[in-house]
C-alpha cells in the first residue's frame, strides 16, 4: 500500500507550501519548509519502490524507474523557470506551481490505486475461476506482470 503514503506525503507537502504562501514570519516559513521536506522526500522513495514493484520483468521495471528518475531530474530544469529571481523572496508563482503539481500527483495516484485494485481483483477472480494457485508460479514466471499470480502494489 505505497500509494497511501504517497497521498499522505503529497498532502503534507501542500500544507507546507500553503504555510510558505500564507505566512511572513521566519519561524512559520521554516516550519513550512520542513513540512514540504517531510512530505516530498518519503513520497519520492515510495514512488520509486512502487514503480519497481508494479512492473514485472526486468526491462519494463528498468525503463519505468529510469522514466521516473528522468522526469524528476527535469524538475530541476523547470525550477529555474518557475522560481525566478524577480519573485524573490516569497516566490509565490513557484510555490503555486508546486501546489498544482502536487495536486495533479494526488489525483493521478488515487486513479492509479483504483485501477490497480481493479486489475488485482480481476487477476484474483481469474485465479479462482481457473484454479491457478501459488504452486504453479513457475509456469507463469516468464509472464512478468502479465501473470495471473502477479498482483500490483497499490
Amino acid at each position: 500500500m505505497r500509494g497511501s503514503f504517497i497521498l499522505g506525503g503529497s498532502t503534507l507537502a501542500i500544507v507546507g507550501y500553503v504555510m510558505l504562501l500564507a505566512t511572513k514570519t521566519p519561524g512559520a516559513q521554516y516550519s513550512g519548509t520542513v513540512f514540504v521536506a517531510m512530505g516530498l522526500l518519503p513520497s519520492v522513495a515510495c514512488q520509486l519502490a512502487r514503480m519497481r514493484e508494479t512492473f514485472g520483468g526486468e526491462v519494463k521495471r528498468a525503463v519505468a524507474i529510469r522514466l521516473i528518475v528522468g522526469c524528476g531530474n527535469l524538475g530541476g530544469i523547470a525550477a529555474s523557470f518557475i522560481y525566478r529571481q524577480q519573485n524573490s523572496p516569497r516566490y509565490f508563482s513557484g510555490h503555486v506551481v508546486c501546489i498544482g503539481s502536487l495536486s495533479v500527483l494526488i489525483v493521478l495516484c488515487a486513479i492509479a490505486m483504483i485501477r490497480l485494485h481493479m486489475l488485482n481483483q480481476g487477476k484474483i477472480t481469474q485465479c479462482e475461476r481457473e484454479g491457478i494457485t501459488a504452486e504453479k508460479s513457475d509456469v507463469f514466471a516468464e509472464l512478468g506482470d502479465g501473470s495471473p499470480l502477479y498482483l500490483y502494489t497499490l
